[in-house]
């Protein structure tokens, strides 16, 4: 798996627990700041065998701190959402053992508790996310837990990946009453390993669109779940049709992609543009009207004085 992948799939779950990232535990006596940190690149693995890492817990107050300590299960879920439960992560039941369960933090200090993984062999190659959370302890100083930490490791297993996507505009409309039109693109990842995607988009067409080239840059998208890229631009006139043409690439190997192309062609008219359309309609429909009118009156006026001439 490229690296670059992995760097995605550790930066996308840090932020999403960022608000866990660092835990209060306020006491009477003095606050207290816990932080909780894991070996930042993946270990690397095979099915059968076993890995080693670890836990810092650090404690930036004045007292000591007791913690609890326990696996949890990471869940990425669509559109970049991940969430942390308390429990071990199925694929890994009993097959996680930590060196301690409790301990104290010194004041000022931190611990690191070893960590033993057995890596079952049913797993297939990609990269796995093991959770932990770290609980402030009530204690001497009658520490009150507001939230947990939580922590993860993750374990790549080498091998050749089933990487596959499926895509497709997500309702899109053929006609939109808007100057500033989106469409939004929905990527499947149908395969059974994480990937990461890129995408580039082209609007031509009738009328000028500004942005006429979107790029985005790469997303993480793991296996099961899905993610929308949104396309966005504007019609400088207020009018114009439009040919969205979106090119999706994603990686099979770290030296080979390949790609998914979507068409999708759309009517737009600004709220401004169709007043301004309708207000000429009118007032040519007027003018139509009063020129009918008109040679009515001029065909009807030799006619009329005939007739009183007799």
């Amino acid at each position: 798996m490229p690296r670059s992948l992995s760097i995605l799939i550790l930066t996308a779950c840090l932020a999403a627990l960022a608000t866990a990232g660092t835990a209060q535990a306020v006491s009477e006596s003095s606050p207290v700041a816990l932080s909780v940190s894991t070996p930042a690149d993946s270990l690397a693995g095979e099915p059968g065998g076993t890995v080693t890492s670890w836990v810092r817990v650090g404690n930036n107050g004045a007292n000591p701190l007791p913690i609890t300590i326990s696996p949890a299960t990471i869940e990425l879920g669509d559109n970049g959402a991940t969430t942390m439960s308390p429990g071990a992560d199925p694929r890994f039941l009993n097959s996680v053992t930590l060196e301690t369960t409790a301990a104290t933090v010194p004041a000022n200090d931190y611990i690191e508790i070893s960590v033993s993984i057995s890596i079952p062999t049913s797993l297939i190659p990609d990269i796995y996310l093991l959770g932990f959370l770290v609980t402030p302890a009530p204690g001497a100083g009658s520490v009150q837990v507001i939230n947990q930490i939580g922590a993860f490791i993750s374990i790549e297993l080498p091998g050749s990946r089933d990487r596959r996507i499926e895509a497709a505009f997500d309702n899109a409309p053929r006609f939109v009453l808007s100057d500033s039109p989106t469409l939004t693109v929905r990527v499947d990842n149908v395969g059974e390993s994480a990937l990461e995607f890129t995408s580039e988009t082209t609007i031509d067409g009738f009328g000028t669109a500004t942005p006429g080239n979107i790029r985005v840059a790469p997303k993480l998208l793991p296996s099961g779940t899905s993610r929308d890229v949104e396309i966005t631009w504007v019609a400088e006139l207020g009018i114009g049709v439009f040919d969205v043409q979106t090119r999706l690439v994603h990686n099979l190997t770290q030296s080979e992609t390949t790609g998914v192309e979507l068409e999708h062609k759309i009517v737009v008219v600004s709220p401004t543009a169709l007043t301004v359309m309708v207000t000429i309609l009118l007032i040519l429909a007027a003018g139509v009207v009063l020129l009918v009118r008109h040679r009515r009156h001029i065909l009807q006026r030799p006619a009329s004085r005939h007739g009183h001439r007799q």
